[in-house]
């Protein structure tokens, strides 16, 4: 199964390059850089990341599972975040010259042997002029998002997607986590 961009929300991501970063904000965010919507202002556009759970059947059995959606942040959400006071101005003014796309690849086994693969986009990164801003999910299987600013473009420095997989004596998972440039 996979859980990716769109190519629409990947061209639309890819008009961020180039620009200026203003703020990261969000209706709720807290302090701690986490909501389930988060908006990246930049000096010529607003785009806001939504986490959504949806639901499908996955190996048989229904199953939740969280996506991150891309499109123009709203005029509401954008005020809304202005009035709460969710505006963070970390690396304000800084050109995004990069961008790229996280991805996680979860592989169950059945008594050794292969028996499902999970392929999702968990998060964009933004190259800036001192550093880098990261967008990820916080789980498999809810909407809860996370910005995290790094000094270099390391994945461990990414908080870890967490799921409901659990090792056993039959079945085993691994995880691998990779970072496309766009």
């Amino acid at each position: 199964m996979k859980n990716k961009f769109s190519d629409h929300q990947i061209e639309s991501l890819r008009t961020l390059v180039g620009q200026k970063l203003l703020y990261v904000a969000g209706p709720n965010l807290s302090s701690l850089l986490q909501s389930d919507l988060v908006i990246i202002a930049t000096d010529s556009q607003c785009v806001a990341f939504q986490g959504d759970i949806h639901e499908d059947v996955f190996e048989g059995f229904p199953e939740t599972y969280s996506s991150i959606e891309a499109f123009r942040a709203e005029e509401t959400d954008i005020s809304d975040s202005i009035s709460n006071g969710n505006q963070y101005f970390f690396k304000k003014g800084e050109q995004i010259s990069g961008l790229f796309v996280i991805q996680d690849k979860l592989v169950g086994y059945l008594d050794g042997k292969e028996s499902w693969e999970y392929s999702t986009d968990i998060g964009i990164v933004l190259k800036l002029e001192s550093g880098f801003l990261a967008l990820s999910r916080l789980g498999y299987h809810d909407e809860m998002l996370q910005v995290t600013y790094l000094n270099e473009l390391d994945l461990e420095a990414i908080p870890d997607t967490l799921g409901r997989f659990d090792n056993d004596l039959h079945v085993n998972f691994t995880s691998s986590r990779s970072i496309i440039k766009i």
